[in-house]
């Protein structure tokens, strides 16, 4: 069975909670995807990053006022919502101090975002909510899930 990468998109000043959450992730079949993990001393950052999102199934982005305010965020997110569009991957935004939903860049203000706090309790609270997410999308592409369409065929064309 083929693990559920899932990249954890966040601002720097945020790291202490995507590492927690990277680890809550990891007891699970999930194959996280952070930075700090993934970028070596050395690498070329735009390659590893891009290689990240490019072979994720989740993109899950915490947000913060920090995130909001960071280029890199903003580029992985517009990459994310991309990727959504195409039915390739999926964006879960979780809030992470008092940002409000309005303040959201106007692509992610129509998608469910959940306020956790940034501590152990938020990570368990996100994990959940991706196992769930994953369950959920595992379902409805089991074979037995898919409604195929009959036809019926008519004897006056045969």
């Amino acid at each position: 069975m083929k693990a559920n990468r899932i990249f954890v998109s966040h601002s720097s000043l945020d790291k202490e909670f995507a590492n927690l959450v990277a680890a809550r992730l990891r007891e699970t079949d999930m194959e996280p995807w952070v930075d700090s993990e993934n970028i070596l001393v050395g690498d070329d950052i735009l390659d590893s990053l891009g290689s990240g999102l490019k072979t994720m199934d989740l993109f899950v982005l915490i947000v913060s006022a920090a995130s909001l305010s960071s280029s890199w965020v903003e580029r992985e997110v517009k990459f994310a919502i991309w990727e959504e569009i195409k039915k390739e991957a999926l964006v879960l935004p979780f809030i992470v101090d008092h940002t409000a939903i309005e303040e959201l860049p106007w692509y992610l203000t129509k998608v469910h975002a959940r306020h956790i706090g940034p501590d152990a309790a938020g990570a368990e609270i996100l994990a959940g909510a991706v196992r769930e997410v994953i369950a959920r999308r595992a379902t409805s592409c089991s074979p037995g899930a898919v409604k195929v369409p009959t036809v019926q065929r008519d004897a006056r064309v045969d």
